[in-house]
């Protein structure tokens, strides 16, 4: 597995967010580099809906079902606003990690218990593994010919959105003046902030698509930037446990952090915390999602996945820290918001990289050196 108890570390963050958050009602973000509302989002392409007849079949089937490693505070605006539309379809999702939606769809589907319509996971490779596997439904939303080349992820899987990597610090232990804003600032001043750094293990598929695609971008230059930081530089299975030292000020700062903790360091909790892009070259993540080839609500699931590519599901998916791509989405965390955070040559945005399988053992074996694992 590659990330372990990742719901309960997570949970267990959110309640620390909330207890730094203590007797405060707000709900708008303090963050020192503050997400951003100003940027142009571009024009909104043509409304691309499924036909009547799916919508018919789908209000039939009643439900859809989504194994997702997005948390239930992420996928609760998205879903709230498809079942307000569509008040005949009810959503169940389970949070997993990306290994464990792939083994209990498989396990589920060979016995011929009723598992999940969609699956939707970060890991590039266990996708890859799982529609060779033949476990993906060959289905083109209508709405992937408005989309972005690089959203278009396979045959049957898009991207729901392009979620950025990020650093998180904790302020009063490393006030804001001192913060390093690029990666070539964190190895500079990795000696001094020995061991008050963090990131995630290689191990997570997440750490593993920012590294490689940092490294894409940076050449042989970001190696020599990982193997500075590498000493210093304490490493936690997940982004849920490393969180919760940051709030306890184990650690001053980390990098490479799901983006998913902006819309969590908010109110109080945005005293203890703050966050930003990284100014050299922020890696943007596809979280995949497909409709499965044994769904047993596939017109249902095919109505989910056109609303949660339509621009006015990729706005309720903004609330709940998802960063949409698609043009004409007005998002504090979209593309078009970071874009104008670190400027357009340091956002590093792409579909998944073809080469990823083939090199990634060799990519996991490095960084375990450069990191003393």
């Amino acid at each position: 597995m590659f990330v372990t108890k990742r719901i309960a570390a997570l949970a267990s963050t959110v309640a620390l967010l909330a207890l730094a958050a203590c007797g405060s009602s707000t709900t708008t973000s303090d963050n020192d580099a503050g997400p951003s509302n100003s940027a142009d989002p571009g024009t909104a392409s043509a409304v691309t809906p499924v036909s009547d007849d799916v919508i018919s079949k789908a209000t039939s089937e009643g439900s859809v079902v989504i194994y997702t490693s997005a948390d239930d505070q992420v996928m609760a605006p998205l879903i709230k606003a498809f079942e307000a539309k569509y008040p005949g379809i009810t959503v169940h999702s389970t949070a997993l990690d990306d290994s464990q939606i792939f083994q209990r769809y498989q396990t589920e589907h060979a016995t011929g218990a009723a598992s999940a319509d969609i699956v939707m996971a970060q890991d590039q490779v266990g996708f890859e593994d799982f529609i060779d596997g033949g476990n993906v439904l060959d289905y083109e939303d209508p709405n992937v010919p408005n989309l972005p080349d690089y959203a278009n992820l396979a045959p049957g899987v898009v991207a729901i959105s392009e979620d950025p990597l990020i650093a998180v610090f904790n302020k009063a232990v490393l006030p804001k003046a001192q913060q390093p804003t690029s990666m070539e600032q964190f190895a500079q001043m990795a000696p001094q902030l020995k061991g008050k750094i963090a990131t995630t293990d290689i191990k997570n598929p997440v750490q593993l698509l920012a590294t490689d695609a940092y490294l894409n971008h940076a050449g042989d230059s970001g190696w020599d930037v990982l193997e500075a930081l590498g000493p210093n530089t304490g490493v936690e299975s997940n982004t849920g446990n490393l969180a919760q030292k940051l709030l306890q000020g184990q650690y001053a700062a980390s990098f490479f952090i799901s983006g998913a903790l902006r819309a969590l360091i908010t109110g109080d909790a945005a005293k203890v915390l703050n966050w930003s892009y990284l100014t050299d070259g922020t890696p943007l993540i596809p979280r995949a999602m497909a409709i499965t080839a044994g769904a047993t609500h596939p017109n249902a699931a095919k109505l989910f996945e056109n609303y949660a590519l339509s621009v006015e599901g990729q706005e309720a998916a903004c609330k709940g820290g998802f960063s949409p791509y698609r043009s004409g989405v007005v998002c504090p965390f979209g593309i078009s918001s970071i874009e104008q955070a670190v400027g357009k040559g340091n956002l590093i945005v792409g579909g998944w990289d073809p080469d990823l399988s083939s090199k990634s053992a060799d990519i996991i074996s490095q960084w375990n050196d450069a990191f003393g694992r």
